[in-house]
């Protein structure tokens, strides 16, 4: 069997989700429209070959969108001979079927985020890679690294990509993700690891400065413009006569501006590292003795995919039909 972090930290929090979704069990994913995963990937892929090969951070994106895309009207043209139906030739209702969906607001927010990368790296020495390591007895340990970076003291940090509305470095603390890829990282290369640096893409991006009906540059803390786009649009209205209160607002701006891109690091000591291995093995172990299966009852089930599922078989309804028709294998 092959266990990921995702296959572990769903049997911790529920194993009655970990059943019906872990491929080690039923297997069932949710079919899912536009969402945080689509975006997130092609975030990835941008990164991943930046660092690798230093391809551009937008035409990367743009070129693994147009091909998701392509591939998403094969799909569904395929699907419709399966049921047959007449397939899609027009590009115009693919058009609006991408729209209905919300991909071409993830591209455009993509391109967005993207143009606001800041890369604070010193040296990034491995890039990203899936690995599967042998931790006996048929079993493996599945995960990918998205990078190593050596900083400039010649520590070795791995590195986790991430993109998100919000950013809280406090809840890290009790989340064993950093622990996990910490150790994953440690045991795979071989090396020390200390810590995992998370790189957040925040979902935003700096508007375009507001201008007031009387032609006057707004002075709104809450606007979401940067100091470079607010000076550019001062100079542009009042040249180089700008008002002191203009001059004020965006010294404010510079030193507040809000962060798109924020690292994180995450320092793990190797007595955290031995600790979380004896942790993480007893869980595995824990999945392969042929565990006992219910549900744990708690805030987390109002984001649960498998929700209406499970109050579904709670009431001893057809829940096999609905998982059917709400998710895939």
């Amino acid at each position: 069997m092959r266990f990921s972090y995702s296959d572990i930290k769903s049997f911790k929090s529920c194993r009655r989700k970990w059943d019906l979704s872990s491929k080690n069990r039923q297997g069932w994913r949710k079919k899912r429209k536009a969402d945080a995963l689509f975006l997130g990937s092609g975030i990835h892929k941008a990164l991943e070959f930046y660092y690798r090969k230093g391809w551009d951070l937008k035409k990367t994106f743009l070129a693994w969108y147009n091909h998701q895309i392509n591939e998403m009207i094969i799909k569904t043209n395929e699907n419709r001979l399966e049921m047959k139906k007449e397939v899609i030739n027009n590009r115009e209702d693919f058009r609006s079927m991408i729209n209905e969906f919300g991909y071409n607001e993830q591209k455009v927010l993509g391109l967005k985020m993207l143009e606001n990368y800041s890369d604070t790296f010193n040296n990034i020495v491995k890039t990203e890679k899936y690995i599967t390591m042998d931790i006996g007895m048929g079993n493996y340990l599945s995960g990918k690294i998205d990078g190593i970076e050596k900083d400039k003291d010649g520590f070795l940090w791995n590195v986790e990509h991430k993109t998100a509305k919000n950013f809280n470095p406090d809840k890290l603390d009790t989340n064993e993700q950093p622990d996990f890829y910490t150790l994953f990282a440690s045991l795979v290369y071989e090396k020390d690891i200390v810590g995992t640096i998370y790189n957040v893409l925040l979902k935003d991006y700096y508007k375009e400065p507001r201008v007031l009906q009387s032609g006057e540059l707004s002075t709104a803390k809450n606007q979401g413009t940067s100091y470079k786009l607010y000076m550019k649009k001062a100079k542009e209205i009042y040249e180089d006569d700008i008002p002191n209160n203009i001059i004020k607002y965006s010294e404010w701006l510079k030193k507040n501006e809000k962060e798109l891109c924020v690292q994180h690091k995450i320092y793990k000591t190797k007595k955290e590292q031995h600790n979380f291995k004896i942790q993480l093995l007893d869980t595995i172990n824990d999945m392969l003795d042929n565990p006992r299966i219910y549900k744990n009852p708690g805030l987390h089930c109002n984001w649960c995919d498998y929700k209406e599922v499970c109050l579904e078989m709670d009431k001893g309804g057809n829940w096999k039909d609905l998982l059917k028709v709400e998710f895939e294998k």
